[in-house]
């Protein structure tokens, strides 16, 4: 808790952007190889076990909570990655705003 209440809005920006770009990553790489999430549902049998026919489901629906699920499986190593490097993102983005109002001053 302490780490958020010292770089709260650091660190919410930080993460989120690594969390769309994780997301964005694992979406293009199933894209690029012709992941099929209905196939992958069907061969596990998971719509038997759900009770539900997969092959009524949107595939771009589908894929996307393929997508998510699979980012979400990366968070065992987004999250303390995040969390370590932060004070230095955060060291990072208060020397650009002091950059910026050097500048600003001097014009």
């Amino acid at each position: 808790m302490e780490m958020f209440r010292k770089y709260g809005k650091v660190f919410v920006v930080y993460y989120s952007a690594a969390w769309a770009l994780n997301l964005g990553a694992v979406w293009g790489a199933m894209v690029l190889y012709g992941v099929d999430a209905i196939t992958i549902i069907r061969q596990y049998g998971i719509d038997t076990t759900l009770g539900f026919d997969a092959s009524t489901w949107s595939p771009l629906l589908l894929n996307g909570i393929l997508a998510f699920e699979l980012n979400e499986c990366i968070e065992l190593v987004r999250f303390p990655l995040i969390v370590a490097t932060t004070p230095r993102v955060a060291q990072w983005w208060e020397s650009r705003k002091q950059l910026n109002n050097n500048t600003n001053n001097i014009t």
